[in-house]
């Protein structure tokens, strides 16, 4: 006969795991910026912004699913006949379409570092300066 558990056992365990995955979470950012960081020199910001951008088309993957919903909320498809839509050349230039508008929406977003003061804060000396 199976053991009955304990409903406040059950529910620390599932905060306990919770709180885990959000660990896990927090420390695999510091480990991709860590890791990352001793290859290419780049600004956090920078570096959040190229994060942003691979995000992003990765994310083109559910495009189809996006464009489905459209259609099911009323609005309307391209004129093309569904031979032409069918067609490879027409696929990957959809596809590279977005690939190019999601990565120069991303490199215009990282603008805004042409504008930072580049100078060091003279506020905490660097040891070797002592």
């Amino acid at each position: 006969m199976p053991r009955k558990r304990n409903s406040n056992l059950s529910r620390s365990s599932s905060r306990a795991r919770a709180a885990k995955i959000a660990r896990s979470q927090e420390y695999s950012g510091d480990y991709i910026e860590y890791s990352i960081g001793t290859v290419v020199v780049i600004s956090t910001m920078a570096a959040a912004a190229l994060g942003n951008t691979i995000s992003d088309i990765l994310g083109l993957g559910s495009a189809w699913y996006v464009e489905r919903m459209a259609i099911r909320v009323g609005m309307k498809p391209p004129k093309l006949s569904p031979i032409q839509l069918d067609m490879p050349i027409s696929r990957r230039f959809a596809n590279l379409g977005r690939v190019l508008g999601v990565t120069i929406g991303c490199l215009l977003g990282m603008l805004p570092l042409l504008f930072l003061n580049k100078k060091l804060s003279n506020a905490e000396p660097h040891e070797d300066e002592e």
